[in-house]
């Protein structure tokens, strides 16, 4: 906090900001070149740690992906075992956090008086917003919501007082918007809150080592600032690996449909990992301006387009009230979700005999939580970067509240409307396995599946929209 109450005075100049700023990174080991027209410069310890332990992972898992796997299980497992306490606690800290510095330190400016914005609320939020989410709603957004809903354990957090479907739809539909709501942004946006003000107002260079320079004060220019930034760079790798992966996966199930004869199979995966990547190295080389702010804006306005056209060929009537009673619900409950531990059914002498249960915690909030955290330092970073000029009240505002929100509406659009197509499947009595003679005898419609029997990667492309009200279906 001392920093956010130093940066209210105007203590430097724009020149003493780059003097301050060009001695930091002088005092930081790093090494400078050029090979023909390109120049580069980069710390070798921070690269090449990073890099080494990345690839020995990659390798590893290449070469015995049997034992790779099930050595990354147990530590996966042991993660949540033992550390369950700082992943939810420290969440639920951050988010506390951020509403203190709202109201208490919201007026400050990040950077000096004379820094003006440099880019429009809108792309500014389309920005941060896509960056930050990357393909997670599309993979989620009736996957999610279908699996809490079918999920047959007896966990506190998807169960609160079951009773009936009605109950168990809207604890699924609650608990997805938990893990992409307020505590998700949250580790974005402090760090770039923080990151902020000690590059544009204490002159900092923009690295995660900064973050750390009110503890450690100039002992982060040194050995241990590099391991912090190799540390980043090991986080953001298996984030970007996470979200690719998963990009890659729904890229092949997407043009199944229209391609009938393309396998989903270990190569296609491949060839579609690649076509993201080039993508997205092309968005990243054009600059924010041109490239991220362009895509930006294409991504977010196709995926607004999208949520109207689902809302608009279902019930609207039935998804507004879904959406207050559902954000309504969220609030609720929130204290009791955002520190729920599942800290009983962890004993191993449970009584009931439900420990098998604390297999939920580990495959879904320590899940989401460790791949926000994954992404944390190259979405802070990239924010910070597009911050300098705003003020923290509207940084928080932008790329916190506003962001939640709109996750919200997109998983009461998509998740509602999977939860719908759900129950009319029970209604008519619809299960896995069902041949279309059996289903034609039951009069269920071509458009109608039981999306429980999908495969989690095809949901999102198998559900459709009951416009009963319209007396039209959306094929």
């Amino acid at each position: 906090m001392d920093s956010l109450e130093e940066a209210r005075d105007d203590k430097y100049n724009e020149k003493h900001i780059q003097d301050r700023k060009t001695w930091f990174i002088s005092e930081c080991w790093q090494v400078k070149g050029k090979f023909g027209r390109i120049r580069f410069q980069f710390n070798p310890l921070s690269t090449f740690l990073g890099a080494f332990v990345l690839w020995a992972i990659l390798i590893w898992a290449i070469t015995d992906e049997e034992t790779s796997i099930e050595k990354i299980n147990v530590a996966r497992r042991w993660i949540t075992d033992k550390c369950t306490w700082f992943y939810i606690g420290s969440q639920f800290i951050w988010v506390i956090l951020i509403i203190y510095i709202y109201f208490k330190y919201g007026h400050i400016k990040l950077g000096l008086s004379t820094d003006q914005v440099e880019y429009g609320d809108f792309d500014y939020f389309a920005m941060i917003f896509t960056t930050g989410i990357c393909n997670g709603l599309f993979y989620d957004g009736a996957s999610a919501p279908i699996a809490g809903y079918n999920d047959s354990t007896d966990n506190l957090l998807i169960y609160k007082g079951k009773s009936n479907h009605i109950t168990q739809a809207q604890n699924s539909l609650n608990v997805v918007m938990f893990h992409w709501g307020f505590h998700g942004f949250s580790v974005y946006v402090l760090p770039c809150l923080l990151l902020s003000v000690l590059c544009y107002r204490k002159g900092l260079p923009l690295t995660m080592r900064s973050c750390l320079y009110p503890v450690f004060g100039k002992k982060i220019l040194g050995r241990l600032g590099d391991v912090i930034d190799s540390i980043s760079i090991i986080c953001m790798g298996f984030g970007v690996a996470t979200s690719f992966l998963l990009g890659a996966i729904m890229v092949v199930v997407g043009l199944q449909p229209i391609f009938p004869e393309l396998a989903d199979n270990q190569t296609t995966r491949l060839i579609a990992l690649w076509a993201v990547s080039i993508m997205s190295m092309f968005s990243a080389t054009s600059g924010i301006k041109l490239g991220i702010r362009r895509m930006s804006q294409l991504c977010f306005l196709t995926g607004a387009l999208f949520t109207l056209i689902v809302a608009f060929s279902d019930n609207l009537w039935y998804l507004l009230n879904l959406a207050v009673q559902s954000i309504g619900y969220y609030f609720q409950y929130l204290i009791s979700t955002a520190t729920f531990t599942s800290a009983f059914v962890q004993q191993r002498n449970y009584p009931d005999g439900k420990q098998q249960e604390f297999d939920w915690m580990h495959k879904n909030t320590i899940f989401y939580w460790g791949w926000w955290l994954g992404w944390a330092p190259l979405v802070s970073i990239f924010a910070t970067r597009i911050s300098k000029g705003r003020t923290i009240k509207s940084v928080i505002e932008i790329a916190f509240i506003i962001p939640s929100f709109v996750n919200f509406i997109w998983f009461v659009v998509v998740g509602g409307v999977s939860i719908d197509m759900e129950n009319q499947a029970i209604s008519m009595r619809l299960h896995c396995g069902m041949n279309k003679t059996t289903r034609d005898a039951l009069g269920a419609p071509d458009w109608l599946h039981s999306l429980g029997c999908i495969d989690e990667d095809k949901r999102f492309y198998m559900f459709r929209f009951s416009c009963s009200r319209h007396g039209h279906h959306l094929q």
